[in-house]
């Protein structure tokens, strides 16, 4: 068996999506082993930051908490959908993902690698010039029974349209069917062939409309890519 981290870090300062609404990571100590002889730390961040997930209610009011996403929905095998789209601003469409029905017809999580973080990682441009899903892309998955959607891109929904008082139109459709999205995922590229088992397991936030996790692919019998 082996695992593999499909986490990025959640880091002091690190880059993250310039919407104004989304809070800088800090962490500060508030003890330390000079003073308190132990070290304790304040950390502050905002619920859609490093790799995380949006539940429900991030997009849908009333919607379902991440407290409330079944265990099941966050862990479990996973199908690995491959989509070259490493380029700036080029959007995800029904006519990428209808080669792979297959795969989405089956799985219940279904996971989209594309090489933008890989290439962009890091920088500012990553969350300013990313791939997205167009509107028929968003449907057509909308149309399958898929309960965690996830990517290495970071957000469903084109700059354009990831406006403060304009509802998120692809995350609306998505988030609308119950499913949940597991955003900023690294490392994909190790994972073999098409299929692996998923754990991503946020906090237990009360109330929440997401939440950073570990994520990890577990592999069984086979090993991955260096």
């Amino acid at each position: 068996m082996e695992l593999i981290d499909l986490t990025v870090e959640l880091a002091h300062g690190m880059v993250r999506h310039p919407a104004p609404h989304l809070p800088p990571v800090e962490i500060v100590p508030v003890a330390t082993h000079e003073v308190q002889k132990r070290s304790v730390q304040k950390v502050t961040f905002g619920t859609h930051v490093s790799t995380h997930i949006d539940a429900p209610l991030h997009a849908i009011p009333g919607g379902q908490t991440i407290d409330c996403v079944p265990l099941d929905t966050l862990c479990g095998p996973a199908a690995l959908v491959r989509i070259a789209k490493p380029g700036k601003d080029q959007p995800i469409d029904r006519v990428d993902l209808e080669p792979h029905q297959r795969l989405l017809t089956t799985a219940k999580r279904v996971i989209v690698e594309t090489g933008w973080l890989q290439q962009t990682w890091g920088r500012r441009e990553y969350f300013t010039e990313g791939t997205y899903l167009t509107r028929d892309a968003a449907r057509y998955l909308a149309g399958f029974k898929i309960a965690l959607f996830g990517m290495d891109f970071p957000n469903i929904d084109s700059n354009a349209e990831t406006k403060p008082g304009i509802p998120a139109p692809n995350h609306n459709i998505m988030l609308g069917t119950g499913m949940v999205l597991l955003e900023n995922l690294t490392n994909l590229w190790r994972i073999p062939g098409e299929s692996f088992e998923l754990i991503a397991l946020p906090l237990r936030l009360v109330g929440g409309d997401g939440c950073p996790c570990r994520a990890v692919a577990r592999l069984n019998g086979h090993g991955g890519r260096s």
